[in-house]
């Protein structure tokens, strides 16, 4: 049976991203008028070229802080990617479900958990309605925070060992 499922999670941007946003725009627009300032003197028109090269790096920036994660399993792989401003897609981690040592509900005190992997991947901003998954990945213990949904935890469930799939994200 072909197993196929995606979820997209938007990153809510927190207080201090939109207090860093803010900071840029107002950063941005007073050397753009300072430049812009300056350029009115004679010999002085390529400062009008780097106001507008400073409004277009600060555009580059501020479409950083839009990130979502896509999660995919297909038939027995997951792939995550981080996804930026709707235009770039890395891919984080892919792995086989047959290498999931075991799964459940995270939280930031679950010390033996992290302890057990080499390598922690968050792919979630908040703690709430997270999971993990420790992971056997290239030879390396991986521990990798997520939030998939109810139809993604059930199409991860048919994917492991039986052995694995009632304890995994048990509550």
């Amino acid at each position: 049976m072909d197993v196929f499922v995606e979820q997209i999670v938007k990153i809510k941007n927190s207080a201090a991203r939109i207090i860093a946003m803010a900071l840029i725009v107002l950063a941005t627009i007073g050397g753009a008028l300072l430049l812009l300032m300056y350029s009115t003197n004679p010999g002085y028109n390529l400062l009008v070229l780097g106001a507008a090269a400073l409004i277009w790096g600060a555009y580059k920036i501020l479409l950083l802080f839009f990130i979502e994660y896509e999660y995919i399993i297909t038939n027995g792989t997951i792939d995550i990617d981080k996804i930026t401003a709707k235009r770039t897609r890395n891919r984080i981690v892919s792995f086989d479900c047959k290498n999931i040592l075991r799964g459940g509900k995270y939280s930031a005190d679950a010390k033996p958990v992290t302890d057990a992997a080499e390598t922690l991947i968050f792919c979630n901003a908040n703690d709430s309605g997270a999971y993990y998954l420790l992971v056997n990945n290239n030879g390396k213990k991986r521990l990798i925070v997520f939030a998939p949904n109810e139809k993604m935890r059930t199409a991860i469930k048919e994917c492991v060992p039986r052995t694995l799939a009632k304890d995994l994200f048990a509550d």
